[in-house]
């Protein structure tokens, strides 16, 4: 973890998390000596307990160190409200959509300077813990649309020339 040599020692959330779980049962000075860092850092993680569960709950990014937020934090607060909303509906999303979605909320919101860039994307998803990945199973990657049109037009004239009695339905 961190040492108590005199040196500043910056915990991330995950360490955070670890020394308020053992905050439960044990002292503020044992949790120092089994974590090898200062009281004083100690003491200084419980009145934020309430924000780092937050924080850890929110599938945030537990190796952050330090929180800082955009300037622009409604926008990123907004877009990643739609992204939420758009991977429960199994909708595939990329980094350019993301940032033309940005761009739209950032209209709606009255930002109207605002240009997000890459880094500004990476960042954001930094802080969130997004990743893009590719959305599965069978239902999500099922092609509805492709598989009625097969149906009410393609299978039709491949059993055309079959008796109806050597067709056998699956389903």
């Amino acid at each position: 973890m961190a040492s108590t040599s005199g040196k500043r020692c910056t915990l991330s959330i995950d360490q955070k998390s670890e020394i308020l779980e053992a905050l439960k049962s044990k002292k503020p000075d044992d949790v120092a000596k089994d974590f090898n860092i200062g009281y004083s850092t100690v003491k200084k993680v419980r009145p934020n307990e309430e924000e780092i569960r937050k924080i850890a709950l929110n599938n945030g990014n537990l190796n952050r160190k330090r929180k800082r937020e955009s300037p622009n934090e409604e926008i990123g607060e907004a877009l990643i409200a739609w992204f939420h909303q758009m991977r429960v509906q199994n909708a595939t999303i990329n980094g350019p959509l993301m940032l033309e979605k940005a761009k739209q909320l950032s209209i709606t919101l009255g930002h109207q300077d605002f240009e997000p860039s890459h880094g500004w994307l990476e960042r954001l998803k930094s802080r969130h813990n997004i990743k893009f990945i590719k959305v599965s199973g069978e239902r999500a990657a099922a092609d509805q649309a492709g598989a009625e049109n097969w149906i009410n037009n393609v299978l039709p004239v491949v059993i055309e020339d079959y008796d109806l009695n050597d067709v056998l339905q699956c389903g």
